[in-house]
């Protein structure tokens, strides 16, 4: 029997892994070919190395030479059909893992490959069916059922999906592709709670910035904004991103128990004091953020600052009124009536209708 090798392709959310087919039981009368079996093996090492053009090239010599063979044509077919999708001609390898299923209709790895080979062509039915056949064939895969979820999650089959992804989650020993899949499932589905569940373990063995805002947003807005505030407390300041500081700025105005020392230390860092630890270029352009953070310093009894974050809106959008509105009353607040009432002025000439309330000059 010619020993079952197997190799990886990475590709889609979260670079979910492909194999290659098993190479079967030999047929009655039929031997093993070492010449053969080292040409095989030598494809097999350079589609592991990422060489899938060299190996395209190696198993095609194979193919012409031997497409025919009862033992090999299969194996060599579905190695060529696996090295031409790896080198972007899913088209042209389509037919050949067809080819090589027809030899080993059960070999689950096959029907995995030919999958993604027909979602590369937009074929997305088809491929969700060949999916769920390799799943059908190794049901102990973990891989398998990932890959048949992450389909059906496409499809915006929730149910389905989360069944298929629970399944593989177990079987992998709750592997963090598996979290992954999953938190992608519930951020879909607006199950945050959920979705910080498993984003906490994906940030436990892989803490990238693109997992840290996910799991913070998750926490967010799952009534978790302590959770949320630590976790990004816990990285330097400058390795904040801009939608972490959106993050912690709105977290303060839904939380007012968070107090707005991200709100302040924003305003600080823009007016010069440690500049470089602020993402400037998209937060200077950001006209909300800043007018959020200044609801929030007025809120806390610090017009100053909100005056500040205030400005910073208004050098984005001059004409916004309730910018205006609001900058209007924190000059009431700190007792410039003469600017407030120039700058009420102006709220009329942009908006006639505009009628005062507590905070705007009459």
């Amino acid at each position: 029997m010619i020993t079952r090798r197997r190799f990886h392709v990475w590709a889609g959310l979260g670079c979910w892994i492909l194999g290659l087919l098993g190479a079967g039981t030999v047929q009655a009368g039929a031997g093993p070919d070492p010449a053969i079996s080292m040409k095989l093996a030598v494809v097999d090492s350079l589609l592991d190395a990422g060489d899938a053009a060299t190996a395209a090239g190696r198993a095609r010599k194979l193919w012409e030479r031997f497409a025919d063979d009862p033992l090999y044509g299969g194996q060599i077919a579905g190695r060529l059909g696996l090295a031409l999708v790896r080198s972007g001609k899913p088209g042209q390898g389509v037919p050949l893992l067809e080819d090589a299923i027809n030899s080993w209709p059960k070999d689950a790895d096959l029907h995995r490959n030919l999958a993604f080979a027909l979602k590369a062509l937009g074929r997305r039915g088809r491929a969700l069916a060949e999916y769920q056949t390799a799943a059908g064939l190794a049901p102990a895969d973990f891989r398998m059922h990932l890959e048949y979820g992450q389909a059906l999650l496409e499809f915006r089959s929730f149910p389905r999906a989360e069944r298929e992804l629970d399944q593989a989650w177990k079987l992998c020993d709750g592997c963090p592709d598996a979290d992954q899949a999953l938190a992608n499932l519930y951020l879909q589905q607006g199950d945050f709670r959920l979705a910080a569940l498993h984003l906490g373990r994906l940030w436990a063995v892989h803490p990238t910035p693109g997992v840290r805002l996910l799991y913070a947003t998750s926490l967010a807005r799952s009534d978790q904004a302590n959770r949320a505030e630590a976790l990004l407390d816990s990285v330097p300041v400058s390795a904040l991103h801009a939608d972490e500081w959106r993050l912690l700025v709105q977290m303060e105005k839904d939380d007012p128990d968070l107090g707005v020392r991200w709100s302040s230390r924003a305003v600080s860092l823009a007016a010069g004091d440690g500049s470089g630890q602020l993402p400037l270029a998209p937060l200077m352009a950001d006209a909300p953020f800043w007018a959020v953070a200044g609801a929030n310093l007025q809120s806390a009894g610090r017009p100053e600052e909100a005056l500040q974050a205030l400005d910073l809106a208004l050098a984005v959008a001059p004409g916004n009124v309730v910018y205006l509105r609001n900058k209007v009353a924190i000059l009431q607040e700190l007792g410039r009536e003469d600017e407030a009432a120039r700058l009420w002025n102006k709220v009329l000439s942009l908006d006639p209708g505009q009628k005062p309330h507590e905070g705007s000059s009459p």
